[in-house]
């Protein structure tokens, strides 16, 4: 009883391993389109940091100087 209890814990983590280790292989995506989603999350991310650093320098506001005088 115990060694058949051991055997459907065995094969069970090798199913569960299995099915992790496929991965996304059957999406059917081409080397191309991932690299593409890659290349654009960087970008995303590279914008975001560059409206982060905007704000901590308080370049994303309008400036309150002007060329003329305003009473």
């Amino acid at each position: 009883m115990k060694k058949n209890r051991i055997i459907t814990v065995v094969l069970v983590l090798a199913v569960i391993t299995g099915l992790c280790l496929t991965g996304c292989s059957g999406m059917g995506r081409t080397k191309q389109e991932v690299h593409r989603d890659h290349y654009n999350t960087v970008q995303h991310q590279l914008w975001q940091m560059q409206d982060d650093v905007d704000a901590v320098f308080m370049l994303d506001r309008p400036n309150r100087l002007s060329e003329k005088i305003v009473r």
